[in-house]
């Protein structure tokens, strides 16, 4: 846990601070949509936090850099809303300062769910907590057993294999005590608050093809950020193709931020990897999808698996994942 231990509490201070003040700046930016501030504040602010953390641990870096990344972002989704709706003579989306913190805490990016808090109770509720605690124990038994792999793997054997492994085990399992886990109690938090708002990971393992799972059940909040502020304004200058590989190399490039930044090392590999997927994406829609489920599932599981070193490069998992089970 080295990789996420403060070394100067001073310096993690500053970045706190940083990011209150990005929330309130923010908040501020995006009443009149102002786009272009958005962008520079967002700038500003991951670039400050990555001067500011630059001595501490990767793991740390990472952390505070995601959540200074995610607060920017959802300024620039946000304006971009704004302005396009009072272009088209729509209604604006308008949040208090209240329903914007909220909004800020959320890992989804659809400011509009958070005008209804305060109102009754949505449905669902207990389901939700029940899922997410579910998820968080069996995320917890693969963490534990990447542990075990670690402390009782035979030193006769080679300890490569040792941490594919631990890896194989250690990734799905801080999945789904996040992305499913905490992340599906926190849906559940903002629903009893009457927020309308849906778990952005939504059952992947039930895609039909890598278009799905990237559109409609992997980060949605994420996939609809990358829609909203990169897909559809380029749609109509470069063409629809155009614009999905633009939009799965600009998901790249903020993975970058989180992934290869923290740790100094990697650069590029994250954005690859996104590439191919905006290949195979492609290759789904010029093609056809696969009508055999069998079929399709294989091939989703191998487009996400093959390539997936490059979007985990080896120093990420050095830096920042195998810490977390003293693994070396």
């Amino acid at each position: 846990m080295t990789a996420y231990l403060p070394r100067d509490p001073a310096v993690v201070a500053a970045c706190a601070a940083l990011l209150g003040s990005l929330v309130v700046a923010g908040f501020a930016i995006v009443r009149d949509g102002r786009v272009v501030a958005a962008w520079v504040l967002t700038i500003l602010g991951v670039f400050s936090a990555d001067r500011l953390l630059r001595h501490e641990a990767p793991g740390l870096r990472m952390v505070g850099i995601i959540a200074v990344l995610l607060t920017g972002m959802k300024v620039v989704t946000w304006s971009v809303i704004r302005r396009r709706g009072s272009r088209g003579g729509t209604a604006r989306s308008d949040l208090r300062m209240r329903e914007w913190l909220a909004f800020a805490a959320w890992p989804g990016m659809r400011p509009a769910d958070f005008a209804t808090l305060g109102n009754e109770p949505r449905s669902g509720v207990h389901s939700r907590v029940l899922a997410g605690l579910k998820s968080i124990a069996c995320g917890l038994v693969l963490v534990m057993a990447a542990r075990a792999v670690v402390i009782v793997w035979p030193p006769a054997i080679r300890s490569a294999a040792r941490c594919f492994v631990a890896t194989a085990l250690l990734l799905p399992g801080l999945s789904l005590i996040l992305h499913f886990g905490l992340f599906g109690l926190a849906t559940a938090l903002w629903r009893s608050r009457g927020v309308a708002c849906e778990n952005p990971f939504r059952r992947p393992l039930r895609s039909n093809g890598l278009a799905e799972l990237w559109s409609r059940r992997w980060n949605v909040g994420f996939s609809e950020m990358i829609a909203t502020v990169v897909d559809r304004p380029l749609r109509a200058r470069v063409g629809e193709s155009a614009a999905l590989l633009v939009s799965f190399c600009a998901s790249g490039l903020l993975h970058e931020l989180a992934i290869t930044v923290p740790v100094g090392r990697g650069y590029g590999l994250p954005t690859l990897y996104f590439a191919v997927q905006g290949a195979f994406v492609l290759a789904e829609r010029r093609f056809g999808p696969i009508h055999r489920l069998a079929l399709a599932r294989a091939w989703m599981f191998a487009g996400l698996l093959v390539p997936l070193p490059l979007c985990f490069p080896l120093p990420f998992l050095r830096g920042v994942i195998w810490p977390l089970i003293g693994l070396s």
